[in-house]
């Protein structure tokens, strides 16, 4: 086969990058959106596959994709706008938000004697923090993440998870005029419909894209990576979006191990992470392999520094 390094590509539409030219299971590196620029490389292919090397939230990844799905680019194929850093934002606070209330979901938990995770903490610490977190939030009995009317709440959970561990994910961001103001260095109020919007995952996955490594996000291509990250004491988040968007994404927190909660093995890596969700079904402490499912259309492992 004739090496094709330097010819570029755009993906046409959500693909998955696989560790080998083959459809199997296990070789899923991660989805690549539609209209990621992929680079040719020389590695070995078979009949319809293409090796290619893509960069997702600044870092490199190698594997192969279907050539049916991209389409070969010009060599003067604008490169992509850097965005600056825009400042964090949150709703302003508001007393008496609960885990017993329905009300005030977009507003971050205001009750007296919350727990934390200490940023300073050694891992052991850390992950006794973390369960008085979960064990607080209580995700399968507080009114604040219950399931109804076809409404779930898993957005809310992970950013009540990710407050009282002391990273930031957005509730609220700011709208597309507010950006746009933001970028020019006009300062905007936190106007609720205006000038911030509520995020649901769909839309969450999109955030921790663009703007997540400028709030200490990282993103990983490996759930055993991600799993030792997160037993270490850092916070771990799986985000996916929906192949229909008019239907919900999700979002967990992914959590530490300890003797009692162990992730799923395979030949010794961790190939179901360990995870905390507000969704349909509420669940403390799972495994699973959900972010897989056809019903996603790209989904990202996220690590906070």
């Amino acid at each position: 086969m004739q090496a094709q390094t330097n010819k570029r590509y755009r993906v046409k539409t959500a693909l998955r990058l696989r560790s080998s030219p083959q459809i199997m299971n296990g070789n899923i590196i991660t989805v690549l959106p539609p209209d990621t620029i992929a680079t040719a490389t020389d590695s070995p292919s078979a009949p319809g596959w293409v090796g290619v090397s893509v960069t997702l939230s600044g870092k490199e990844l190698k594997g192969f994709v279907s050539g049916s799905y991209i389409e070969l680019l010009p060599f003067d194929e604008p490169a992509p706008v850097h965005i600056e850093k825009i400042a964090a934002v949150h709703m302003p606070e508001r007393k008496g938000t609960a885990r017993a209330s329905a009300n005030g979901r977009a507003y971050a938990l205001s009750e007296p004697n919350m727990p934390h995770r200490e940023a300073t903490a050694d891992a052991p610490t850390k992950i006794d923090q973390v369960y008085q977190i979960l064990d607080f939030l209580d995700v399968e009995h507080s009114l604040r993440y219950q399931p109804g009317k076809g409404v779930t709440y898993c957005n809310i959970y992970a950013y009540d998870f990710c407050c009282l561990s002391g990273v930031y994910m957005p509730r609220v961001w700011w709208s597309g005029k507010a950006l746009a103001q933001l970028a020019q260095g006009i300062a905007q109020p936190v106007k609720y419909g205006d000038t911030v919007n509520e995020l649901n995952a769909n839309s969450l996955f999109d955030w921790f894209r663009d703007f997540g490594p400028d709030f200490g996000w990282e993103r990983i291509f490996d759930t055993d990576e991600l799993q030792q990250k997160v037993n270490e004491g850092r916070t771990g988040i799986i985000v996916s979006q929906r192949t229909v968007l008019s239907r919900s994404g999700h979002i967990v927190g992914v959590i530490p191990e300890t003797s009692a909660h162990q992730a799923v093995r395979v030949n010794g890596r961790v190939n179901m992470p360990l995870m905390s969700q507000a969704g349909v079904k509420n669940k403390k402490v799972f495994s699973s392999q959900w972010y897989l499912s056809a019903n996603f259309r790209q989904y990202g492992f996220w690590i906070h520094h």
